[in-house]
């Protein structure tokens, strides 16, 4: 019976019978579970790791410490009850800041929709342990936000992940929200 190993442990194992110094990764498809919380997912992705930062690291924050590129077609990371799908994705691990061609943020409950275009965001941050999303620096060309609950408001999910913005700039962006029964 095979036990399933961190991404740390198998890059260890590798790094016993090879001296890894840099790991590349073109149009490959990439499945990380990260906790009981959050998982992603990623099509057509191209990585290039620092091999021997990511093998000193045993969290998730050293993998992105570690990243000094990263693109993908398709993505999709489903952190706590916010899923969130990513299009044409490009990150420079050295800027730290990366776009996207489209960003689409959902809850479980519906209660949330967010389809974002050409976006680009100076700082992001997943909280792999609650599933909590912060993000800095963010502003796209085109946008469109449906919001049908505020927070708190008729919440009966005892588990609800956080989405919190910093310094935002959208354009051309329709905003339909509905609180207290009013739109």
């Amino acid at each position: 019976i095979k036990e399933k190993q961190t991404i740390f442990q198998s890059l260890g194992a590798v790094n016993e019978y090879m001296d890894l110094q840099y790991l590349e990764i073109v149009d490959g498809s990439i499945d990380l579970n990260l906790k009981k919380n959050v998982r992603i997912q990623l099509q057509n992705a191209n990585v290039s790791v620092q091999s021997n930062s990511l093998l000193t690291s045993t969290k998730i924050a050293g993998i992105k410490n570690s990243l000094t590129q990263l693109s993908f077609k398709n993505g999709s990371v489903q952190a706590g009850n916010l899923n969130i799908d990513l299009n044409d994705i490009r990150y420079t691990g050295k800027s730290v800041r990366f776009s996207a061609g489209t960003i689409s943020v959902s809850d479980k409950s519906k209660k949330l929709s967010v389809l974002l275009e050409e976006v680009a965001v100076e700082k992001m941050q997943v909280d792999e342990f609650a599933g909590n999303i912060f993000a800095d620096g963010v502003n796209w060309q085109k946008g469109n936000i449906t919001i049908k609950a505020f927070p708190g408001e008729n919440s009966d999910e005892p588990n609800t992940s956080t989405l919190e913005l910093r310094n935002v700039q959208g354009y051309n962006t329709n905003i339909n929200a509905t609180a207290g029964g009013k739109t």
